[in-house]
């Protein structure tokens, strides 16, 4: 029995210790001034992709290097993109030319020329006139047959047709292109120089930029190599200012406010990093199973973004971070200037 009697009073030792380790936990917790959580660093950042495939020409930087906003990072060389560009070029020149040539009218000497073939074909058609004259009172006479007296009806009919045509080209050159003809030309001119304007945009994608100015994490590719559209060949991030996600349980969100000044460690580093509370989540979500807090999984927690200045560039993106939030009173002045509790209260009256 006294075995028994005594393992009965170690059990009930070690639940009282055990409950009473609890409850210390909790009223630490509770009275704890901060608010502890945890998150990783990390940094706006921009995968530099290739928009065009073809082989690398020039890579401008290394994993390390800073880069300003615009810099060139690299080039993509496609020698089948260039002669299209020459040749959609000189489609744009012809069209053009064309357009100028209906818009100005005939030249100077186009139009004299028109001219002298108008009088020469005058002169014929009177020669044939006089021709027919002569043979139609030789017929009469009977010196020529029927036959030949057709023969010279003929002739002048061809001298009569010959003429009219020079007259129509000589009246076109004198008007120009017609209104028709100028707008089929403008149209074509537009098309070619689309044309040229899209071969030349994928030209431009040749040369991939940094959007923005930071530091290059890493690069991909070497030159020489071949590489598809849409290959990523460096990934720069902008390391002067960075953010840390961190979650935050209900119990601890009234203690959390915008605009609070903060502090955190990093893995790695013997240095304490300043921030503040830039953004609170509107909605909680369940803790996410990647993050580790000190409640239990099940409670629900709100995203708070902490946003640090990093010009030294100590902080790097994954690196996994311990922040500390200070707790805010939960009092704010009324409207008379006197403190009250930001706590909803029962209305008087109310059961």
């Amino acid at each position: 029995m006294d075995k028994k009697k005594r393992a009965m009073i170690g059990v009930v030792v070690l639940s009282i210790l055990i409950l009473g380790y609890v409850g210390w936990k909790f009223y630490i917790a509770r009275e704890s001034p901060v608010v502890e959580a945890s998150g990783t660093v990390e940094a706006r950042t921009v995968e530099l992709t290739a928009k065009v495939a073809g082989t690398i020409e020039s890579l401008k930087v290394r994993a390390g290097e800073e880069v300003n906003k615009d810099d060139v990072i690299a080039e993509i060389s496609r020698n089948d993109l260039l002669a299209q560009r020459e040749r959609d070029a000189l489609n744009v020149a012809i069209a053009q030319n064309q357009l100028n040539d209906l818009l100005s009218g005939a030249r100077s000497q186009e139009i004299q020329e028109a001219l002298a073939l108008v009088n020469i074909q005058q002169v014929a058609l009177e020669q044939s006139a006089r021709d027919l004259e002569r043979a139609q009172i030789l017929f009469a006479e009977g010196s020529i047959s029927k036959a030949e007296l057709e023969g010279y009806e003929q002739k002048h009919i061809v001298a009569l047709n010959q003429l009219q045509a020079a007259q129509a080209k000589f009246t076109l050159l004198q008007a120009g292109g017609r209104e028709e003809q100028i707008k089929a030309a403008e149209n074509q001119v537009k098309m070619m120089e689309a044309v040229l304007k899209a071969t030349e945009t994928v030209l431009a994608d040749l040369k991939i930029v940094s959007p923005l100015t930071g530091t290059v994490l890493s690069t991909n590719y070497e030159v020489g190599e071949y590489v598809q559209a849409g290959a990523s060949l460096a990934t720069v991030a902008d390391l002067r200012r960075v953010w840390i996600n961190v979650y935050v349980p209900t119990d601890d969100l009234p203690y959390v406010k915008l605009g609070a000044k903060v502090q955190f460690t990093v893995s790695g580093l013997d240095k304490v990093f300043e921030g503040v509370v830039a953004e609170i989540a509107s909605r909680g979500e369940f803790t996410p199973k990647t993050i580790q807090t000190k409640k239990e999984r099940t409670n629900i927690v709100y995203k708070v973004r902490i946003e640090a200045a990093n010009e030294e560039g100590f902080l790097k993106p994954g690196m996994p971070a311990d922040v500390i939030i200070p707790k805010a009173s939960l009092t704010a002045p009324s409207q008379e200037g006197e403190q009250q509790n930001t706590q909803p209260e029962q209305e008087a009256g109310s059961s």
